[in-house]
């Protein structure tokens, strides 16, 4: 039986398209066959955007939406009779919160996704159920799966460093989350920013308009940001994400939870109804309309239970390593999907 032919397209070389396409497309490759020599897959990974057709069975690609891209595609598809895996990890089909300045045309993304998506794409994969909830508006339920964003060992496999004196936090949160133009908390608080002034922050990535920085470091490229990260990581006690509650959050994922678990060091997180940080230890959890003053009470909870709760996360991690969880993208590609 030929090998199942499978390319994939990034459409960023940013977190996600890592993360959910060449991520994914490096360790199906390193699966042997039955032989233990050989690929299992015949396993490609295109430029950034690049469409061609060489016989592959899939195209597996990510956020495809808007008119001109929909069309070019379905296009490929009726020509060629290519199977086409589409992965969303975000909204980008609403309309965004106000601080979130992403250019993204979500209407004529939502019309095309409405019109065509359904007949263009043969599976979809998502980040989260509030994703597949949403999508369903567009494709039949059936096509859609639910594969979370995972972390591959192979990048992540560090080893814990122990602990600094200090007890600083980290932000390493991209400007998307906060609105330095019209000085919007976005998902952080006044409260946070009361809390935030009395500690030490280092920042990785651009600093919010509200925070007095200590250190500050770049955002790096995908290849070298996971060494970076836990270097920058390892330095300081505590790293923060906070959320504010609304429909694009619920449909974001836990990546940076995920981050933190890798690196040794303990995340306070917003939670709230389908917060994707619903499974966070109950300690590292931050409430929506939290006080300063809570704040206080719960980075003090989390220095008392640190181990446990870095524990915790280990453990958790272990769950959503990529080379453990594969088999889920396997079971998409399986030959009896092939068939009409």
């Amino acid at each position: 039986m030929a090998k199942i032919n499978i390319n994939f397209v990034p459409m960023d070389i940013s977190a996600c398209g890592y993360y959910r396409i060449i991520n994914v497309a490096e360790v199906l490759q390193s699966i042997k066959d039955n032989t233990g020599a050989l690929p299992k897959y015949q396993v490609s990974i295109a430029s950034c955007g690049k469409f061609d057709y060489t016989k592959q069975d899939y195209i597996f690609t990510q956020r495809i939406a808007g008119t001109n891209n929909i069309n070019t595609l379905l296009n490929l598809k009726k020509q060629t009779g290519v199977k086409f895996i589409v992965d969303y990890d975000d909204i980008v089909w609403a309309e965004l919160p106000k601080y979130n300045k992403c250019a993204i045309n979500w209407a004529d993304n939502y019309k095309s996704m409405k019109e065509h998506l359904n007949e263009l794409v043969d599976i979809v994969t998502v980040s989260t159920e509030s994703l597949k909830q949403s999508l369903s508006e567009f494709v039949d339920a059936h096509k859609i799966h639910v594969i979370p964003n995972m972390i591959p060992r192979f990048k992540w496999n560090y080893n814990r460093r122990p602990l600094p004196t200090n007890d600083h936090i980290l932000y390493a949160g991209s400007p998307t989350h906060f609105d330095n133009t019209t000085n919007h908390y976005g998902d952080f608080t006044n409260e946070w920013d009361k809390f935030l002034s009395t500690k030490t922050v280092n920042i990785m990535g651009i600093c919010p308009w509200f925070v007095k920085e200590n250190n500050h470091y770049n955002w790096t490229d995908m290849l070298s940001y996971s060494h970076n990260f836990y270097d920058i990581a390892s330095n300081n006690k505590y790293i923060i994400a906070p959320l504010a509650e609304n429909f694009f959050n619920k449909c974001k994922s836990d990546l940076k939870y995920l981050e933190c678990c890798a690196v040794g060091r303990v995340c306070i997180c917003t939670d709230f109804d389908d917060s994707p940080y619903n499974y966070a230890h109950p300690l590292q959890k931050v409430p929506v309309r939290v006080t300063a003053k809570q704040l206080e009470y719960i980075f003090k909870q989390c220095d008392e239970h640190y181990e446990e709760i870095v524990q915790y996360q280990y453990e958790y991690l272990n769950k959503r390593l990529l080379e453990n969880n594969i088999g889920m993208y396997e079971e998409l590609i399986k030959p009896d999907k092939l068939k009409v």
